[in-house]
């Protein structure tokens, strides 16, 4: 676990580690989207898509684990996914996986270890949207040309013939490529949290620490303003 922590610190540097130590500060906005409007949209990229399981769980790590999503253990992330009853779908093309969406339902039971998800989760079951899109990721190979837009399309359109009708959503200030994508694909911004505290850095790391942090009540530190 301690090993995990270090390598992530020297991921990001020394200098970058203090300052996000003592200034760390990072806003998270949830979205919401009206899913059931793409039902009928004509798909607009050729690609299989295909529900991951566990016998997909290695083709999945091999995707990732060089992008460095998830951090340098993807299959403790996506081990918790399945362990909680989480969903999946993957997108291929010639045989290869160049993107995935994670999502739960209300009858999902996740067990996130990160304090930021199990917020998070715990704010999907209170609003009125009956699926949890907590990870929608594409190969950046293949976000160009409009590509990474027609297949986040793709996989709303497999979750309104799966029956799903409105969305939850989350992201992070600093993810700009995201919100934009979100704002085209008609996502609306329904709140936001300012989180503090190096608490909150750690947990969103990846590193193995929040699970040590799991049953703690540390939130009344963690988050500085709220607005949901």
């Amino acid at each position: 676990m301690l090993k995990s922590a270090l390598q992530d610190i020297q991921k990001i540097g020394y200098t970058t580690f203090v300052k996000k130590l003592f200034f760390f500060k990072w806003q998270i906005f949830y979205l919401a989207i009206d899913i059931s409007r793409f039902k009928q949209m004509k798909n607009s990229v050729a690609v299989e898509i295909q529900p991951i399981d566990r016998s997909f769980i290695p083709e999945v790590i091999d995707f990732i684990k060089p992008l460095g999503h998830y951090g340098s253990h993807p299959e403790l992330i996506l081990d918790e996914y399945m362990e909680g009853t989480c969903k999946g779908y993957a997108a291929i093309e010639n045989g290869k996986t160049i993107g995935f969406v994670w999502f739960a339902d209300k009858l999902a039971s996740p067990n996130f270890s990160s304090p930021i998800m199990r917020f998070t989760w715990e704010y999907f079951l209170t609003c009125d949207s009956d699926v949890f899109l907590f990870d929608i990721y594409i190969d950046p190979n293949h976000r160009k040309h409009n590509k990474g837009f027609n297949l986040a399309t793709r996989f709303l359109n497999e979750l309104a013939k799966f029956g799903y009708k409105n969305g939850a959503a989350f992201v992070f200030q600093n993810n700009t490529a995201s919100m934009k994508m979100n704002e085209r694909l008609g996502f609306s911004l329904v709140g936001s949290i300012i989180i503090k505290r190096f608490l909150a850095f750690v947990a969103l790391r990846g590193s193995r620490f929040s699970f040590e942090l799991s049953n703690r009540n540390f939130w009344s530190d963690l988050i500085d303003e709220m607005n949901i």
